[in-house]
């Protein structure tokens, strides 16, 4: 026997929140990592010298 009309339609509705959630989940996941990668990148680059460029004036 099928499911009642309003349980089936439940069942829909949480499948496509699942499906959606899960490509955000996807997309988060990517800027995250971009997001460590960059800075591990900044950390690595050397500190500005704005105390020399001061004391220059």
């Amino acid at each position: 026997m099928g499911c009642k009309k309003g349980k089936c339609h439940r069942q829909a509705l949480l499948a496509q929140f699942c499906y959606e959630h899960q490509k955000l989940e996807c997309c988060m996941r990517k800027i995250r990592k971009n997001a460590e990668e960059l800075c591990k990148i900044l950390d690595s680059m050397p500190p500005k010298k704005e105390k020399e460029k001061e004391n220059k004036k």
